[in-house]
């Protein structure tokens, strides 16, 4: 599902899919980008802290649990030259559009891995 509210408050979204389907907490898995790690590196983690990203915040609130699934991929930071650790400078990065050599990485090489990673993964949960 792709929920229609922003990243910030998609709790709500995921909540109530999870309640009016009728499956666990540990039947999700969000997709969401990650600043911590450089463009195009991918990473599955369950449960565990937002490390910061108020999207999962939003998540583990409304769950109520921070048990579910998460496949983070990289974004890098915004340039060196720039504070990146300001609120405006950080926000302005991650809603910007992304820049058509960087679109053509995540089209050509990020998202199919996504789609083996998850596939791995549900194989290894059983």
């Amino acid at each position: 599902m792709k929920p229609l509210l922003f990243m910030n408050v998609s709790g709500k979204s995921v909540s109530k899919a999870s309640r009016e389907l009728g499956f666990s907490h540990s039947n999700i898995i969000i997709i969401h980008d990650d600043m911590q790690r450089e463009l195009g590196k991918l990473s599955i983690k369950n449960g565990g802290s937002a490390n910061g990203h108020n999207g999962i915040k939003s998540v583990i609130d409304h769950l109520k649990t921070d048990e579910f699934l998460r496949l983070r991929i990289g974004i890098g930071r915004p340039p060196s030259e720039i504070d990146d650790r300001s609120h405006d400078i950080v926000s302005n990065f991650v809603l910007s559009r992304i820049p058509p050599d960087e679109m053509e990485i995540y089209n050509n090489d990020v998202f199919p891995r996504c789609k083996d990673e998850l596939f791995k993964t549900s194989i290894n949960l059983g």
